[in-house]
């Protein structure tokens, strides 16, 4: 089972009415690991979350957005987003004794910062008709691998050296706007690194830490790289502001991020550091802003100069992230996640406590501030 036509088959095991229209026969991380003896763990974990997402969403509109994720799954450039969705579509509601849940919702501009933005309205992913809450999924993605992927595929190309292997050693903590801002900088010193007679190792001298590992022909390339969860968390933090357009001003909101080894950042699993990113990441936008006298703007151009950093960090509400470790399920009919929740103190609108308690019996470990506010 290595392609969309094998992995519709098992789809339709459980949900018969997806519309495959659009789906392409190129294959991606999910697709290509079901049927591979390799990930049979991760195949019967797959298998069994269908089951119950099937059950949990049995019609309506939600059994429409799942089924938008499950086509959205076999498309090559779709996939990740999709995973992340059906993760906490099935992790985030376990049965109906607390109430509803409503998927894929959409509410006016002005009752959200994406009328700061200049947008009609806000759309996410959904809204818990239980606890008044809106949440909106993504994915932790990996932005200074996919940066520096693209970068050294571009350098191969242009120098016309498709028989050379190039892999980047960097800082995994590294900011990655640092090679967002210097990409053509880098790919240019690469380019002519690579056409100059190249070493085995080439430094670069734009961004210090960055270096890169050249083979031709065949063998073995290996990088190693330095982590602190810390300074990942300071690099990274403002990445919230960028998902403004989702903090609702009307009701409470949430951030749910889904971490997964096959597209997410890589966040080493020793000495606790994935949780001490999340909660140092946290932390850092929901209580450093309260003193800071930086307009929002300065820290992300598209939001209003007359709004304050602090103003718009104050209309999210928590951060939940959810470590999906189904690849190495040794139970499938498990959830096989751990999961972290995170609450602002400072919020306009907190959650209320019967959530709190809805998350914990989720199985979310919680941390609310309140004494490390400052």
């Amino acid at each position: 089972m290595n392609d969309p036509h094998e992995y519709k088959q098992l789809v339709a095991k459980y949900f018969q009415n997806v519309k495959w229209k659009g789906v392409g026969t190129a294959t991606n991380n999910i697709t290509g690991a079901l049927g591979n003896a390799q990930f049979g763990e991760f195949e019967a974990a797959f298998e069994q979350r269908l089951g119950r997402l099937s059950k949990k969403y049995p019609n309506g509109q939600n059994r429409t957005q799942i089924e938008k994720a499950l086509r959205d799954l076999a498309n090559q450039n779709n996939w990740e987003g999709a995973h992340a969705e059906l993760v906490a579509y099935d992790f985030l509601w376990p049965d109906t004794n607390w109430g509803g849940i409503s998927l894929n919702q959409t509410i006016k501009a002005s009752e959200a910062l994406t009328g700061e933005l200049g947008n009609q309205n806000a759309n996410f992913d959904g809204f818990y008709d239980c606890f008044n809450t809106y949440f909106d999924i993504k994915t932790l993605s990996d932005k200074s691998k996919d940066i520096l992927q693209g970068i050294i595929a571009d350098a191969i190309k242009a120098a016309r050296a498709a028989e050379l292997s190039i892999i980047p050693e960097y800082p995994l903590d590294m900011d990655f706007t640092t090679l967002q801002n210097n990409r053509n900088a880098l790919l240019q010193e690469l380019k002519n690194a690579i056409t100059s007679n190249p070493q085995s190792t080439v430094d670069s001298a734009i961004v210090g830490g960055l270096s890169y590992k050249l083979l031709r022909g065949s063998g073995i390339l290996t990088a190693a790289s330095t982590y602190d969860p810390y300074l990942h968390a300071r690099n990274h933090h403002t990445l919230l502001f960028k998902h403004a357009k989702k903090f609702s001003k009307t009701n409470p909101s949430l951030i749910v991020f889904v971490v997964f080894p096959w597209f997410s950042e890589p966040l080493p699993a020793l000495a606790g550091c994935r949780e001490i990113f999340f909660r140092s990441l946290s932390r850092r936008f929901f209580c450093q802003y309260s003193k800071d006298s930086r307009t929002a703007n300065e820290i992300y151009d598209k939001l209003p100069n007359t709004m304050s950093a602090h103003c718009a960090t104050k209309h999210l509400s928590g951060a939940l992230f959810i470590d999906d470790q189904s690849i190495t399920a040794k139970d499938p009919s498990k959830q096989n996640v751990e999961a972290f929740a995170f609450l602002n103190p400072n919020a306009n609108h907190k959650v209320c406590h019967t959530f709190t308690s809805y998350l914990s019996e989720l199985g979310f470990k919680i941390d609310g501030f309140e004494n490390d506010n400052y």
